[in-house]
């Protein structure tokens, strides 16, 4: 049996999904969707809408977006650029491997993919006055 276009983006959506560690639910709440109309992109049952789609690229496969448009071969990012992991510097040639991230971490990563630029700044000023707040406080 022949899968449909629907179906080959839902898999392809899926083994997205799955490659970022991340779950129906957590990708639901990102695009702020429920998460049986998220399970329905997957399964093939329905599409997103184009701003959905958008913010789907946007979150896993921003840059590759051919592949979840069904125009190229898997390509997943299973590495993330490493700036603190478990709140010490790390090496930046070292990649921090997805499976090594907290829920909250990858979460945090799922906000960030689909926020605008605008949005992409405030929430780094916001991180760099927070990790700054403990040492003016001196409660470090």
């Amino acid at each position: 049996m022949e899968q449909t276009t629907q179906q080959i983006f839902g898999a392809r959506l899926a083994l997205l999904r799955a490659s970022h560690g991340m779950s129906q639910e957590q990708v639901a709440g990102v695009l702020s969707v429920s998460r049986s109309t998220y399970s329905y992109y997957e399964s093939g049952k329905c599409a997103p809408s184009l701003d959905t789609l958008r913010s789907l690229i946007r979150l896993l496969c921003p840059s590759s977006p051919s592949y979840l448009l069904l125009m190229d071969q898997p390509t997943t990012e299973t590495t993330l650029p490493p700036v603190l992991h478990d709140g010490e510097a790390i090496d930046e040639d070292r990649p921090i491997p997805m499976d090594e991230l907290t829920k909250d971490e990858k979460q945090i990563l799922a906000f960030y993919r689909v926020f605008s630029e605008a949005q992409k700044k405030k929430l780094l000023s916001v991180c760099i006055e927070l990790a700054a707040a403990p040492f003016e406080e001196g409660t470090v």
